[in-house]
């Protein structure tokens, strides 16, 4: 089973990491495991590297919602014309 301090690699934090290799292999991993880890001890608080990847991820998901929303509703001009 997976250990709840390790961090998930999943595209959408590859992406806002900013890792020069995007290649799913055991130096990226590496890399982007030690960037949430570094995260954590820059923001001086008490996170695992798996707690700063689910932040981004719920970063990235949030963002991605809340501009979907947006394209779906009509800008208040042009509510008004269909009034």
């Amino acid at each position: 089973l997976r250990d709840p301090k390790v961090p998930f690699f999943g595209e959408e934090v590859i992406r806002v990491c900013g890792l020069k290799d995007k290649s799913y292999n055991e130096r990226s991993y590496r890399e982007f495991s030690d960037l949430m880890a570094e995260k954590a001890r820059e923001l001086d608080v008490e996170l695992t590297p798996r707690d700063m990847e689910r932040a981004v991820w719920a970063a990235v998901y949030q963002g991605s919602k809340d501009d979907h929303n947006a394209e779906e509703q009509p800008s208040a001009k042009k509510r008004k014309k269909n009034k």
